[in-house]
């Protein structure tokens, strides 16, 4: 998933605008609420509903309105909190798909 940095607290923290909702407070045994792509250095910490934190051992070097993907620990929850669901290959985006099961339940 695709999220924003919207707040820098000091060089090593920043809030960005997924939380729980999207991200899920499960752990499934995983250091943190998802994987910060390219920035292994930089772990998820803490999850309001709508807000996450990111922190890391230096500085994380982001700035606001930074986008920084993420891969959730727990996909079913993100894919069934989204309309769309946006297909990347790299810098590449070959396609978009309508999520039809969109908050159903079975």
């Amino acid at each position: 998933m695709l999220a924003t940095v919207i707040s820098i607290q000091y060089s090593n923290r920043a809030e960005i605008d997924a939380g729980s909702i999207v991200l899920t407070s499960e752990t499934l045994g995983l250091d943190g609420y998802g994987h910060i792509v390219c920035k292994p250095d930089i772990a998820i910490n803490t999850l309001s509903d709508e807000h996450g934190r990111l922190v890391g051992q230096e500085s994380i070097g982001l700035r606001v309105g930074k986008r920084v993907r993420i891969i959730p620990n727990h996909a079913c929850v993100t894919s069934n909190m989204v309309d769309e669901i946006i297909e990347t290959r790299g810098q590449e985006i070959p396609g978009a798909h309508r999520v039809t099961a969109r908050s159903m339940t079975w």
